[in-house]
């Protein structure tokens, strides 16, 4: 992780330098962003500053990374949480233009996703809270905002990177809000403690903003003592067309899947156009890690009218799953695109076999989009 700030230390920059900050802020972030250390992070990246060690052109504003630390998380013995929230008020009081985010855990983390919604929202401290309490629902929380990330299963240090001057944009005064899923299988209290880092960008340096697509396959019904997959067919014109009257333009710039300990496949197929037919995504097995691939330089779909996403699992339980936390399966993928509207599809009902094959039962269901 990155370092504590210093005074005194050697090689500051000559103090009248407009990009010397004093001996407050030395590195390029700490592990407690206050908001004077976020407020003076972000006046040295809109005056073209950049690590805070060496001075920089303002022609060529180097990228600036500030670090939160959320603390210890006390997590007793056997609990599956899969409604416990954390917050990080920025205090920002221009916009943020974020190319790179990394969490960071001790453990006990299983998944999470992060959204950034206006300050002013759930209102209290910042730190662990019940969602319960302060009202938070995700679907509600990303309408007011915008997902920032998500975590893969079980993963310890991920970071989502994007391509060179492609952002995620945070608006003046708002807050991160991650939405945690933690599981203590150990028969006592253990701790855990969290970090997210953002990497911010000059706004000159800014290429294209990105926004979430995510597909979801809710009506999974997983056979026990088998392999199955289950595929949504999801065409998208439709829903930009009718909210942009323009055919669909999609640039992808990021993809992640996401299915827990049953899951042995995933894939992303582009349906119609130039590309129909071809898997720009492609994960066999589960492995605990951040599975997130950025597409550098963005992948345009030229023609293209939709995706196709598969969830594959190996269930040698002898029971059927379902889409759930805990005993739970899911399937997800959530991509950042360049896109005129924020998309969305979801399979919720008509889950039907259409074919067996090698011992794999095959299945799709109806795919519904939204923008």
């Amino acid at each position: 992780m990155l370092g504590h700030a210093s005074r005194g230390a050697p090689g500051l920059a000559h103090p009248l330098h407009p990009c010397n900050p004093g001996p407050v802020l030395r590195t390029r972030s700490a592990p407690h962003s206050s908001p004077r250390r976020l407020a003076l992070a972000l006046s040295l990246v809109l005056a073209g500053c950049g690590e805070f060690d060496e001075p920089v052109p303002l022609g060529d504003p180097e990228p600036v990374t500030i670090t939160h630390a959320f603390g210890a998380l006390a997590l007793p013995p056997m609990e599956d949480n899969a409604g416990r929230c954390v917050s990080w008020r920025l205090d920002n009081e221009e916009a943020l233009y974020v190319q790179s985010v990394q969490l960071a855990n001790e453990g006990s983390f299983h998944h999470s996703n992060w959204i950034v919604v206006p300050e002013d929202s759930y209102p209290g401290a910042d730190g662990y809270w019940e969602c319960a309490s302060r009202g938070f629902e995700e679907i509600g929380a990303t309408q007011k905002g915008t997902v920032l990330f998500a975590q893969s299963t079980q993963s310890y240090d991920e970071t989502q990177r994007l391509a060179d001057g492609a952002v995620i944009k945070i608006p003046p005064r708002h807050k991160i809000v991650g939405l945690l899923h933690t599981l203590n299988t150990a028969p006592r209290v253990t701790e855990s403690r969290l970090w997210l880092s953002l990497e911010l960008i000059h706004p000159r340096a800014v290429v294209s903003v990105v926004s979430p697509l995510t597909m979801q396959y809710h009506d999974l019904d997983i056979p026990g003592e088998r392999e199955s997959r289950f595929t949504g067919n999801c065409d998208l014109s439709l829903a930009y067309n009718a909210l942009t009257l323009q055919p669909l333009a999609l640039r992808l710039h990021y993809i992640l899947p996401h299915y827990h300990y049953l899951g042995n496949y995933f894939d992303v197929q582009v349906v119609g156009g130039e590309l129909d037919g071809q898997s720009v995504y492609r994960l066999e097995g589960f492995n605990g890690e951040g599975n997130g691939r950025t597409f550098d330089p963005p992948l345009e779909l030229p023609g293209a009218t939709g995706l196709r996403f598969t969830c594959g699992y190996d269930n040698w339980r002898d029971q059927r799953i379902r889409w759930g936390n805990g005993e739970g399966e899911m399937c997800v993928m959530l991509a950042l695109v360049e896109s005129d509207a924020i998309l969305g599809a979801s399979v919720d009902a008509f889950n039907h076999i259409v074919a067996v094959q090698d011992g794999i039962y095959y299945n799709e269901g109806l795919c519904l989009s939204a923008a």
